[in-house]
């Protein structure tokens, strides 16, 4: 049993681990990606216009999908995931309060025993 727990254990660490270096890596360069077609857009918009454009910084170029990203994260941790645990927890406690409130007729059980 200690090698189940051990095996599922490492599985687990194992696949977060690769789950949050996809997501660092995805947002690192779409970051990097965002920045540099800004600023390729204000560098063609100054060479058309002749007009000296600001270039973005780095934290101006936050690409959109990351603020989307944000909400849906914000959104699932603050609203999904509480509504779902507590409607868990409600059939836990529901289920657990009809178990216990089964009767059990111990003569009748203890004579089904001894008959075998």
């Amino acid at each position: 049993m200690a090698n189940v727990l051990a095996t599922f254990t490492s599985g687990l660490v194992v696949g977060s681990a690769a789950v949050y270096t996809f997501t660092s890596h995805f947002t690192e360069q779409s970051h990097v990606m965002n920045y540099k077609l800004q600023k390729a857009a204000a560098v063609l918009r100054e060479a058309s216009t002749g007009q000296k454009q600001t270039m973005p910084s780095w934290k101006e170029s936050k690409p959109d999908v990351m603020n989307k990203y944000e909400a849906l994260s914000s959104r699932l941790s603050n609203n999904a995931i509480p509504q779902a645990k507590t409607e868990w927890n409600s059939t836990v406690s529901c289920v657990a309060k009809g178990i216990a409130d089964i009767e059990v007729d111990t003569d009748r059980l203890a004579a089904l025993i001894r008959s075998d």
